[in-house]
């Protein structure tokens, strides 16, 4: 995950890395179990309690490793009631975990009854048929296997354990009197979501919502801002003590300007990651970048016009049916 990024927040960066960790421990796991029922041609009926035993125990872990990274980041700045809180953390994980093992063993007996209806009528045997469900090439079906399933489940899910355990320890800690605020941080890369590039640096007071690509979410993982949103997104909610948001720009900054120096095209690199994120941290980036020996005020403008071309161009070709 961290490796393939072109920039990470050095302060989202301790989540990240120990999320990729818990993935790949759930991911496998999870295969081998989708695997099996794929190959019995069936869910046991104990096809969601096991699937729950899988489920539950990473989401915890992973709810609790999240607010120890958050307590580290403040300085250890903890409620006042932890065994309360862990215990709240742990009662939403079975019962989302739970929820989650029920819709999943739902949608694979749904795969696969509809891979063996469509194997009566082929004619297939149930080697071929077990072959086709496993390699996801069941005609009809979406062209999905074991491996793709389980890395896409234990992505989200997992990084929805790990905001939600972190958004509600801000709130706890809020209503402690604390006066926190949140910041969007997006990882910078090819597979990150156009929106949610362009939601980093957004800053909310703790009960609003972000908006990002035109949906209401009060943490990256909030189910309100629907699949497309959620799908293995790899944002985080960073709260902070209000006092401390100026500081915290201008460290972002600083680590976006230390990718940019590291390329031949200084100036079009800054403009490039100033307009895919909230313009409040872009005027900070801006601000810096026009402070450093690189930048070129003429490359800036050129920088501005093609991306204004670009859009204008694709504007035009959505208008007259392209892509």
């Amino acid at each position: 995950m961290a490796g393939a990024a072109e920039w990470i927040d050095p302060q989202a960066r301790p989540l990240l890395t120990m999320l990729e960790r818990a993935e790949k421990s759930l991911e496998g796991q999870l295969e081998k179990q989708l695997r099996a029922f794929e190959s019995g041609l069936a869910v046991p009926a104990w096809g969601e309690t096991r699937l729950a035993a899988l489920l539950v125990p990473h989401m915890v872990q992973v709810a609790d490793h999240a607010v120890q990274i958050q307590d580290r980041a403040w300085g250890k700045i903890q409620h006042k009631d932890v065994d309360t809180f862990r215990l709240a953390l742990v009662e939403w994980a079975r019962a989302h975990g739970a929820e989650l093992a029920v819709n999943l063993s739902k949608a694979t007996e749904a795969r696969i009854r509809a891979a063996i209806v469509e194997g009566a009528a082929q004619g297939w045997t149930n080697d071929q048929l077990r072959r086709f469900l496993q390699q996801g090439l069941v005609p009809g079906l979406p062209g999905v296997n074991p491996r793709t399933r389980a890395e896409m489940i234990a992505r989200t899910e997992l990084h929805n354990a790990a905001t939600f355990a972190q958004e509600r320890e801000a709130l706890g800690l809020a209503a402690q009197g604390g006066d926190l605020i949140k910041v969007w941080t997006a990882t910078r890369d090819n597979r990150t979501r156009l929106a949610h590039r362009r939601a980093h640096g957004q800053t909310r007071e703790l009960k609003d919502d972000f908006q990002v690509g035109g949906r209401a979410m009060s943490r990256p993982g909030d189910p309100r801002g629907g699949a497309h949103n959620c799908i293995r997104c790899r944002c985080v909610s960073r709260y902070m003590p209000r006092s401390y948001l100026a500081t915290d720009r201008q460290r972002s900054a600083a680590s976006i300007l230390q990718v940019a120096r590291r390329r031949p095209d200084f100036t079009a690199s800054v403009v490039s990651m100033a307009a895919d994120m909230d313009g409040a941290l872009a005027e900070v980036v801006l601000r810096a970048a026009r402070r450093e020996p690189g930048w070129s005020a003429a490359a800036a403008r050129a920088a501005l016009a093609a991306m204004e071309a670009e859009a204008s161009a694709a504007g035009n070709a959505s208008a007259t049916g392209g892509e």
